[in-house]
């Protein structure tokens, strides 16, 4: 936190940039190297804390209960995916009318954007400009603003983020995907700070501003076995090209904070992370071998199968690379059988050449695009009212348990969605 006192007024400007997932196991020895000179000389002038995150392998709320002051039992906001018992059916869903703490009417302007994954989307008491979703990770909500058509007149000024829902694909195999996704997040951790400038221009007399930066987000799920030794795939082809993305996304990042601090005028400043990232160790649990082991328990046989288990087992059971060239969700997809006819469809995508079953794709409108390409739909601008309630969620199809859904009403147990 840097301290600048603003001579005058009664109510200090507060900058808030957060990092989101920023890991300082990996940004603290950049910092250290001169590498982030700007985050450098942020940290030798102000005080400095460690935040220890209690809620153990679940972070989506994590926001709302920043954005709310209230813990996740009081607010009711536990994540994105979302169960609905009465059809056996799942949505992805984040918005929940809750109210922010900077809502305190209009004595008091706030200014922000891109606060992710929150379940925080009202007009009650908020006074200032307020942009949602222009470049969030992994959005589970409606693009929109306060007021009304702002976002739309950001995409018009500046265009969308480039790397928006089009950085979530577990594609961390391809060297393609890893280099163009990075290009995107680069250019849009910059773009971003042109945006929350406009924003703060047209506030002059902002109390609280607040931007998120989400690229180290994006960047971590699916570089970090380059980041992190510890990683099971840090030996894996990809793993340096990984690490040298990493770096320029925080190059990156730390360019943004100081255009931020520069720009924003006598303020306090705090920069922060709610989170950080490590090896994931609970999805595959949770979104696989769970669904599969209840499936197993309920009808006495497999839905998932393991062609060459037997051969990977007698290797040492090392990292499974797939082939650059194919989408994750469908190597993953190629092993889940429950029935003859799936079975059959399954040994026939096995054995034919990658090269052929991506024409065969391609040919039938299923795909047109290689596993390096940044392919995603940006949606526009959503009513403000209409992101309120919530409407429109997509199914979280993502989700290998999901598979499972058709399986659910005649199973005495089953997984629901969840994301860690």
């Amino acid at each position: 936190m840097g301290q600048i006192k603003r001579a005058g007024s009664h109510v200090r400007k507060v900058l808030a940039i957060a990092l989101d997932s920023a890991e300082w196991r990996v940004m603290g020895p950049l910092v250290d190297a001169g590498l982030l000179p700007n985050i450098a000389a942020l940290r030798d002038r102000s005080a400095f804390v460690r935040l220890d995150n209690s809620r153990e392998l679940r972070t989506e709320f994590l926001w709302t209960e920043f954005a709310t002051g209230r813990p996740a039992e009081e607010s009711g906001f536990w994540g994105v995916a979302n169960f609905e018992p009465g059809d056996y059916d799942g949505r992805l869903k984040a918005e929940r009318n809750l109210k922010p703490w900077w809502a305190l009417g209009p004595s008091f302007s706030s200014v922000t954007i891109d606060i992710p994954d929150r379940g925080v989307i009202t007009d009650e008491g908020v006074y200032g400009p307020q942009v949602v979703g222009w470049g969030a990770h992994a959005p589970g909500f409606d693009r929109t603003s306060l007021p009304e058509g702002l976002l739309r007149e950001v995409d018009s000024r500046f265009g969308p983020h480039p790397a928006f829902d089009r950085e979530c694909d577990p594609l961390w195999y391809s060297p393609a995907y890893l280099r163009n996704v990075t290009d995107a997040l680069v250019e849009g951790a910059a773009l971003r700070s042109e945006v929350f400038e406009y924003l703060l221009d047209q506030t002059p007399e902002w109390d609280f501003a607040l931007s998120v930066w989400s690229e180290a987000h994006s960047g971590g799920h699916v570089m970090w076995h380059g980041a992190d030794p510890s990683h099971p795939a840090f030996a894996t082809p990809t793993a340096e090209l990984a690490g040298e993305q990493m770096l320029r996304i925080h190059v990156a990042l730390d360019q943004a904070v100081g255009r931020a601090i520069a720009n924003a005028g006598e303020c306090d400043v705090c920069v922060f992370s709610l989170h950080g990232m490590k090896p994931n160790c609970s999805d595959i649990q949770t979104s696989v071998l769970l669904p599969e082991l209840l499936h197993r328990l309920h009808f006495k046989k497999a839905a998932l199968r393991m062609p060459g288990g037997e051969e990977w087992r007698a290797m040492g059971m090392p990292v499974v690379v797939p082939d650059e060239n194919m989408q994750w969700i469908d190597f993953v997809a190629r092993h889940f059988a429950d029935s003859v006819s799936r079975r059959a469809m399954n040994f026939v995508k096995r054995a034919l050449p990658m090269s052929l079953l991506t024409a065969a794709r391609r040919a039938t409108g299923r795909t047109n695009h290689k596993p390096g390409d940044l392919v995603g739909d940006i949606p526009p601008e959503s009513p403000f009212s209409a992101a309120k309630e919530g409407k429109g969620k997509s199914e979280p199809t993502y989700m290998p348990l999901w598979w499972y859904r058709h399986r659910w009403p005649s199973m005495r147990y089953f997984a629901i969605p969840s994301f860690t």
